[in-house]
């Protein structure tokens, strides 16, 4: 498998390839601009690669925007939680947290090898409309299981209930496990669409049958009840406000 590592950090290049040449991955380039980057991803067309956001005051998004046919995978590293993450999560690429931790690297590897390139073109496209501020929201969202990457329409979910760090994905015909957290759905489902009414679960709007004041309570299309927490309450009131008044 060939790898692009985008940094421009010299000691940080070397510590990513020493963790890779250490699971015997030696087919690495590097580059450290954003002039060097765009050379090396027409010229060498990797099948992942492993970048850092920024290079210098630019961002490497520049860089993928004018790639000819982009039909790679993506592992984001950063220092630190900054704003292109929405954007990286919209596009559901997987990121690292520097100082990388070599276990996470593996991991973030299997998940890649195990999920099919299918939509490559379409996630980057999505990445670089993002980050430009023209797309908050989409109707449909990417999700990587152990086996395969799955694009879910909203149409099609009804609620996420969180177990543990893992999110159970329940669609009108499916249930789909995610090993991101409720937290990392919140972040990207459309608010006018979802609700997060406790720390367990999401809604989608069209999944709500009923809603019981007295007891808090909602019961989904299919028949689950689910408990609104006291913390939630007010956000969610706000939610069915605006629903009705949408209605009108």
């Amino acid at each position: 498998m060939k790898i692009l590592i985008i940094e421009d950090e010299t000691p940080s290049q070397e510590y990513l390839i020493n963790i890779l040449n250490g699971i015997s991955l030696r087919n690495i380039e590097t580059a450290n601009s954003i002039d060097s980057a765009i050379h090396m991803l027409n010229l060498y067309q990797p099948a992942l690669v492993f970048s850092d956001i920024r290079l210098g005051n630019n961002l490497v998004f520049e860089a993928f925007e004018k790639v000819e046919n982009p039909n790679f995978g993506i592992i984001f590293t950063t220092a630190y939680e900054e704003y292109a993450l929405k954007a990286i999560k919209l596009s559901a690429f997987d990121y690292l947290l520097k100082p990388i931790n070599p276990l996470e690297v593996h991991e973030a590897l299997q998940k890649f090898v195990n999920s099919s390139n299918q939509f490559h073109k379409e996630k980057i496209d999505i990445l670089i409309d993002s980050t430009k501020g023209s797309l908050d929201y989409l109707d449909f969202f990417f999700v990587n299981t152990k086996y395969e990457v799955l694009k879910l329409f909203y149409s099609d979910i009804q609620y996420l209930l969180a177990d543990g760090n893992y999110t159970i994905i329940h669609t009108n015909t499916k249930k789909i496990v995610s090993s991101k957290t409720l937290k990392y759905f919140e972040d990207i489902l459309n608010p006018t669409v979802f609700v997060r009414y406790s720390r367990y679960g999401i809604l989608h709007k069209n999944a709500i049958k009923s809603f019981d004041d007295t007891t808090r309570t909602i019961e989904s299309k299919d028949g689950r009840i689910h408990q609104v927490s006291v913390r939630k309450s007010a956000e969610f009131d706000i939610f069915v406000k605006n629903q009705i008044t949408n209605l009108n």
